[in-house]
């Protein structure tokens, strides 16, 4: 079920008129049931996963809160990240797997034929947010086990915490003491929440719907024939996927954070303008900054973070940026892409030592060569693989000759979006894209925007369309 859909929009309805209709009591139980029919909308057979990923972590925390031995402690908190973890492995990595050892002994000799895990078991597929929500769930056990938070004896809340459907598919990715307090919590109508939040869910479907979506075709034309473009269309067609990826993701962010909004809940931020960013690290504090934060306290500070010297540090941080690569998908372009921001994470540490920090006002030089970088790595992320993505980068070093491309629409885009991001970063808005000024407007006004908004929603529609971190 997509929120750029029909039946997304006539189901959130029905649960905002039954949610607040309902007690206190059980508002909680209703939400969990809603979020399993929103996952189950998809696949039914999957909402299994969910519910073993929260009785395997509700009773694993509860274990180690109880349990006054180290050792034993340690031993069922491997247990709960092997268990996760070998979930994800399954069905995320098993196919990379198989063809990455059936490669590795072709290199002695060996010819051994990758069996194809899909033909194998028809039924084989990569459950949609798996990444997420186990990122989520071994968080929670992890809190517990190092004494950030206590286990809750209510399973409902855990598994809430687990599936709540605004962000179960694509984030923003949070942490139990985030969003369990807030289960506690009586939510109203609140119809100053509820216009802030349909705002965020009318922008973010706008980003998704209007610009990614269109800026989609461009991409595609060019990076699934590389060598068929010129130079100048697959420049064109890099610089399009970076702003289709961010309207797509950002998009989903905002209307994740909107729909809780009205519905009481509170979501952390998971964007702040990143093509804004004066340096590599300053776009990592903008960019998906849910996941930078978790692979940040559950990865790289457990490697050691910074605590044994400069060589261990550039190691740990490899190691977090190769992970976090893996993570977005099975391929190894993806770990391309990570390694290239370990590199650059890396090298900028190096060069400002302890005096990295997050640049203070707009510098323009570092902020076009930052976003030069990120679109660079972007062209691993987003080619099939390795041979298509070195195409691209020869086809725009050389300037290659071939079929050019339409620049008008991405140009149109890009000028747009620069102009109001350099507003927001100036005014700096309470939320990324809740200006204050909107806030002081009266309902007339806020009702002749909404109603722009679905009119371009309308017009510029090009069809129900996957987000992009859907495969992830």
């Amino acid at each position: 079920m997509l929120f750029n859909s029909l039946e997304f929009a006539l189901f959130f309805t029905v649960v905002v008129l039954i949610y607040f209709r309902i007690g206190p009591r059980l508002q909680l139980g209703f939400l969990l049931a809603a979020s399993y029919f929103f996952y189950g909308w998809w696949r039914w057979e999957y909402t299994s996963l969910l519910i073993f990923s929260t009785a395997l972590d509700y009773t694993i925390a509860l274990a180690v809160a109880r349990s006054k031995r180290t050792a034993i402690r340690k031993l069922l908190l491997t247990l709960s990240i092997c268990c996760n973890l070998g979930v994800l492995f399954f069905f995320k990595y098993l196919q990379l797997f198989l063809t990455s050892i059936a490669t590795a002994l072709g290199w002695f000799g060996a010819e051994v034929a990758a069996p194809n895990v899909s033909e194998t078991m028809p039924w084989y597929t990569l459950p949609i947010g798996i990444s997420f929500y186990t990122f989520q769930t071994m968080s929670y056990t992890i809190d517990v086990y190092r004494g950030v938070v206590k286990p809750t004896r209510n399973p409902l809340k855990v598994a809430l915490f687990v599936c709540y459907f605004p962000q179960l598919i694509a984030g923003p990715v949070l942490r139990s003491n985030e969003l369990m307090p807030q289960m506690d919590e009586t939510h109203r109508w609140d119809w100053d929440r509820v216009r802030v939040g349909l705002w965020l869910v009318m922008w973010g479907l706008m980003k998704k719907v209007c610009l990614a979506d269109n800026l989609a075709p461009f991409v595609e034309t060019a990076y699934s024939d590389p060598t068929g473009h010129s130079g100048l269309a697959l420049l064109v067609a890099t610089y399009c996927f970076a702003f289709q990826i961010y309207f797509d993701f950002s998009g989903y962010s905002d209307i994740a954070i909107g729909l809780a909004m009205i519905l009481g809940f509170r979501l952390i931020e998971n964007f702040r303008r990143p093509y804004l960013a004066a340096n590599i690290t300053d776009f990592w504090r903008r960019w998906h900054m849910s996941l930078s934060r978790w692979l940040r306290d559950y990865l790289y500070i457990p490697l050691g973070g910074n605590r044994h010297g400069p060589g261990r540090m550039y190691v740990n941080l490899m190691l977090t940026m190769l992970l976090g690569g893996l993570w977005h998908g099975a391929s190894w372009n993806f770990v391309i892409w990570g390694g290239l921001h370990g590199v650059a994470l890396a090298v900028h540490k190096v060069v400002h030592g302890k005096r990295v920090r997050e640049d203070v006002g707009l510098n323009p030089l570092k902020i076009v060569l930052t976003f030069h970088f990120v679109c660079f790595t972007w062209i691993f992320f987003r080619a099939t693989d390795f041979e298509s993505a070195w195409a691209v980068v020869r086809g725009i070093v050389t300037w290659q000759g071939g079929a050019p491309i339409a620049m008008w629409v991405p140009v149109a885009i890009f000028v747009g979006f620069t102009i109001v991001q350099l507003f927001q970063e100036k005014r700096g808005a309470i939320h990324p894209h809740v200006d204050r000024a909107f806030l002081r407007n009266p309902w007339l006004v806020g009702g002749f925007v909404y109603t722009l908004f679905v009119l371009a929603i309308a017009i510029f529609s090009t069809g129900k369309a996957d987000f992009i971190y859907f495969q992830f």
